[in-house]
């Protein structure tokens, strides 16, 4: 009997907790007053909005590049092991040829890192001087990626 008795309370207490959840995400949607912002402001965080997102474009045109040029490296250097006369020399090429371009290949996207990560420091930096009421910092990962 106590079976009986226990499903439909857990079930009962369970709509209870569904409904207090559901008028809590209610009332956290309620709408905030508007802020009005100054011309000045706006124009402020858009030019600091642009100068981060330049300096990123920048940081990946420049990525871009040094990839290509170890891409080349490498491929030269890998067809100029091949033409070694020994199994020892072509296997020692290989290995240098490679070495090199997985040290390039990490150098350029340690470099990438850190040119995003400066954009992202100097972009918190302007707009907090524009003194907006609204701060776009939970947004930084989303240029991890590249």
């Amino acid at each position: 009997m106590k079976k009986y008795l226990i499903v439909p309370v857990l079930l009962s207490f369970v709509g209870l907790v569904a409904l207090a959840d559901n008028n809590k995400s209610e009332l956290s949607r309620a709408p905030k007053p508007a802020v009005n912002l100054s011309a000045e402001t706006m124009v402020c965080v858009q030019n600091a909005i642009d100068k981060r997102d330049s300096a990123i474009i920048s940081a990946v045109d420049k990525f871009s590049s040094s990839v290509k040029t170890s891409l080349s490296t490498r491929k030269d250097a890998l067809k100029a092991a091949w033409s070694k006369s020994t199994k020892v020399e072509i296997r020692l090429a290989l290995k240098e040829a490679w070495s090199v371009y997985g040290k390039s290949l990490k150098d350029t996207r340690a470099t990438l890192k850190r040119d995003k990560k400066t954009a992202w420091n100097q972009y918190k930096v302007d707009s907090r001087a524009c003194k907006a009421p609204v701060e776009d910092k939970k947004n930084e990962g989303a240029d991890a990626q590249l």
